[in-house]
């Protein structure tokens, strides 16, 4: 049956005043959508059943219901559209079934104090932005499915073919088998303090850590090759050792890290953007491997040159 409004979506007529005082729903077996904007910026709504005959979420459904607190999606649904949970602010879980192939863009996007995500799988197309803005995330996990996964427990989304993270949390630990660390995959998160970044990884894309304000420890393991623009830019380690292997750092790679007083540079380094360390105040020491201070000043601007030490 296709809903086209609230009495559609609840099997019964109810008055303005009912509607506004709900705290509580459950929408009626045999509905198949749920329209547009049906609760959006509902003011009391805290917990939503759906039965297993909803297919379709559409945008703006659930928007701004700031009460709402968990949400589970059956496996019947295939469809939620965009912003169809937007700024529900006080969302912790979020549980969807396992029949879903497509989530719009963003779909659970400024729920701030979500902490806990579990995808059934079969997405066609992931798209960051389902869950921007989302930054208390602490676990993740994606069930079997044909282009993404979450292995070893890793609490985070790998695409498949490419072995490349896309989108972590505050407990996520790195599998060795990832190859890359992709754009923007930590961006903003309020609550990692420590990364490990295995050597199996080859490169660390641009923005992957920018702004993640805790995070106070990062290593980085021999077999990395590249760092993008940006990669750790505003974060709080107060130093970082670059392993031999490095070839290049880029532009802003840790601008901003106002807590960086020391950093390690190896051998194999080839190109360091220009800006990688600006707006470091409190940066007094870049350590460079014995006989290589000269090949450093190159690489360096000269406002650089006065933290260049050799071990």
């Amino acid at each position: 049956m296709k809903a086209n409004n609230i009495n559609d979506l609840l099997g019964r007529i109810i008055s303005r005043e009912e509607y506004v005082n709900l705290e509580s729903v459950s929408i009626v077996d045999g509905v198949g959508n749920i329209p547009p904007r049906s609760f959006s910026g509902h003011p009391k709504l805290r917990s939503v059943t759906i039965p297993d005959s909803v297919k379709y979420i559409n945008s703006e459904a659930f928007k701004r219901c700031s009460n709402l607190e968990m949400i589970r999606i059956p496996d019947s649904v295939i469809y939620i559209g965009q912003n169809a949970f937007s700024q529900c602010l006080n969302l912790r879980s979020v549980i969807i079934g396992k029949g879903i192939k497509e989530i719009k863009e963003r779909a659970f996007s400024n729920c701030r104090n979500i902490s806990s995500i579990v995808f059934g799988g079969n997405f066609q197309i992931f798209e960051k932005s389902i869950f921007d803005r989302c930054h208390k995330l602490e676990s993740m996990e994606i069930k079997k499915d044909a282009k993404y996964d979450s292995r070893n427990n890793c609490n985070a989304i790998i695409e498949t073919n490419s072995n490349t993270l896309i989108w972590g949390c505050a407990s996520t630990i790195i599998p060795n088998s990832v190859s890359r660390i992709g754009e923007c995959a930590f961006i903003l998160n309020e609550l990692l303090k420590s990364i490990t970044i295995p050597g199996s990884v080859i490169k660390i894309e641009g923005r992957a850590f920018c702004g993640c304000k805790k995070l106070t420890s990062v290593i980085i393991e021999e077999g990395v090759a590249e760092i993008g623009d940006s990669s750790f830019s505003g974060c709080k380690m107060k130093s970082i050792s670059l392993p031999n292997g490095i070839k290049a750092v880029g532009d802003r790679a840790f601008s901003g890290c106002s807590s960086l007083t020391t950093v390690y540079l190896p051998d194999s380094l080839k190109g360091i953007g220009e800006h990688a360390f600006f707006e470091c105040r409190n940066l007094n020491s870049i350590y460079v491997p014995k006989g290589t201070l000269e090949k450093f000043k190159k690489l360096f601007i000269p406002w650089y040159h006065l933290y260049l030490k050799e071990l």
